[in-house]
């Protein structure tokens, strides 16, 4: 017990100071990857269960807080945020990787299609086309009796609401890895519009999620249209990238 007591210290004290070193905040999945690379000895799985049980038992009171979604940021910077955000954010200057982290708190926490999500985006998977912004697991309870695999879920976002084509076109060819594919696209687009995304994404079995790009505090995540599932995609492929990304959905 002791010796247990002495792992979750020192994953505390190394997280607070990772945390520390970011003055604009830190994503959830990339303060886990640190940790790894911080704390080698420890198993990728020991630093993600302790982590997440150090913020569900609220231990960081008075020393980190969220000022979004997904997003955690020593309290010394507290003050300089808040001031900070009194500014109106002109929507040119508001970045699709903003919406990333609080995504896949919506496909978890509402619409409930992923047990474990995490923010990618960039070129991870070879190039920007492959690489989804958001990815995502759904695997049973440890609870249930009867179990299905793991399906593992790909998200396009998109701010601009003229590239509702694009975030299309990138989720067609996430179809070769994943078995539900969903694009995130402005919930301020022409109706003429959304009627011939949702025409082409229903024929793709591609799904559709509205939002508020110009709100990042509350995007107001709405499903517009339901993924179906995808059976024909290539394991091996789907195997590689999982690999990549696997310490990322600890």
């Amino acid at each position: 017990m002791k010796e247990m007591t002495k792992i979750r210290s020192e994953i505390f004290n190394m997280a607070l100071k990772i945390i520390e070193s970011y003055s604009d905040g830190i994503r959830y999945s990339d303060l886990k990857l640190k940790l790894i690379e911080q704390l080698p000895n420890h198993y990728p799985n020991t630093l993600g269960s302790a982590i997440t049980n150090i913020f569900k038992a609220n231990e960081f009171e008075g020393l980190v807080w969220k000022p979004r979604r997904g997003i955690f940021m020593h309290i010394k910077y507290k003050e300089k945020y808040e001031a900070e955000k009194q500014q109106i954010i002109p929507e040119d200057k508001i970045r699709e990787e903003d919406f990333y982290e609080s995504c896949a708190h919506f496909f978890i926490n509402e619409l409930e299609v992923c047990t474990k999500a995490c923010a990618l985006g960039g070129s991870l998977f070879g190039n920007k086309w492959g690489t989804p912004d958001t990815i995502g697991l759904n695997e049973s309870k440890e609870s249930d009796y009867f179990k299905h695999p793991p399906y593992f879920i790909s998200i396009e976002i998109k701010t601009n609401v003229n590239k509702y084509m694009t975030a299309f076109g990138q989720a067609d060819v996430y179809k070769q890895f994943s078995h539900f594919v969903y694009i995130v696209v402005p919930n301020n687009m022409s109706l003429k519009n959304i009627d011939y995304l949702t025409n082409i994404c229903k024929t793709h079995s591609i799904g559709i999620v509205l939002f508020n790009n110009r709100d990042v505090v509350n995007p107001d995540y709405k499903l517009w249209l339901e993924a179906k599932f995808n059976k024909n995609i290539d394991l091996d492929n789907l195997n590689k990238k999982y690999e990549q990304i696997k310490n990322l959905l600890i």
